[in-house]
């Protein structure tokens, strides 16, 4: 998805996006997709997962995360 034409959606709105489309992607990768840098997209996840939007959890040395309801 190109984020560079219109910003609708939130910093936290990309994120969530990105999960929600492959809730494997690696931070790096989510970062990329959204544009954003990875320290931000890594106090992001800590947010929604605050705000009980996600639930991450790990598989290995890789996290994934669940969408909440």
């Amino acid at each position: 998805m190109n984020y560079e034409e219109w910003d609708l959606l939130s910093n936290k709105g990309k994120v969530f996006s990105c999960i929600s489309r492959n809730p494997h992607n690696t931070a790096q990768k989510i970062a990329e997709e959204a544009q954003l840098s990875i320290r931000a997209v890594q106090k992001i996840i800590v947010d929604l997962e605050k705000g009980g939007y996600i639930k991450k959890y790990k598989t290995g040395r890789c996290n994934n995360y669940i969408l909440l309801p």
